[in-house]
């Protein structure tokens, strides 16, 4: 991967620091709001309801291993940027 000409690392570098936070907070947002909708077993029973909580847990597995993936590519980003700065400096 080349460099583009006048770009910022220092701005790229933050701009994937606020897409790494962004995202672990709808990773926290999922995890918390799919605890909401598995606590309701205790008052939301029978068949129609247990099918709502499993289709939610599957759904928000499948949207947090998104999301985990994502903050995967976004570490290996930042540490090329990273990496990339270093080498422009001579460190």
């Amino acid at each position: 991967m080349g460099a583009t000409i006048g770009t910022d690392p220092a701005a790229m570098a933050s701009a994937l620091s606020n897409l790494k936070a962004q995202a672990q907070q709808s990773v926290d947002a999922l995890n918390k709001a799919n605890q909401g909708v598995q606590q309701t077993s205790a008052f939301a029973l029978g068949k129609a309801f247990d099918v709502i909580r499993s289709e939610t847990n599957a759904d928000v597995s499948k949207a947090v291993t998104a999301l985990t993936q994502l903050l995967d590519e976004v570490n290996t980003a930042l540490s090329k940027v990273n990496s990339a700065v270093m080498s422009a400096v001579g460190q």
